[in-house]
């Protein structure tokens, strides 16, 4: 979380996994627009995913990922359109 440089607002969604647990969602918030539920983390994962705590995930088809300098392209899912 402390590498992400935008705010970020919590919602109510969720969902849940059998593996990993129930996950939260946050928006992103962008000068010009929100983007919705686009961050997910497991705030309080299953014990076999504990690794999981505090780490933030984001839709990498809805981002612009940039890793130790180098900018990755974003794939096409079925999750690549903004919901």
């Amino acid at each position: 979380a402390d590498d992400v440089v935008t705010t970020l607002r919590v919602r109510a969604t969720t969902t849940a996994c059998a593996y990993k647990g129930v996950a939260a969602y946050q928006d992103v918030v962008l000068p010009d627009r929100i983007e919705r539920d686009l961050v997910w983390s497991y705030p309080a994962p299953l014990p076999d995913s504990a690794q999981l705590i505090d780490l933030l995930c984001f839709y990498s088809e809805r981002v612009d990922l940039v890793v130790d300098g180098v900018r990755h392209s974003r794939p096409v899912t079925p999750w690549s359109a903004t919901a």
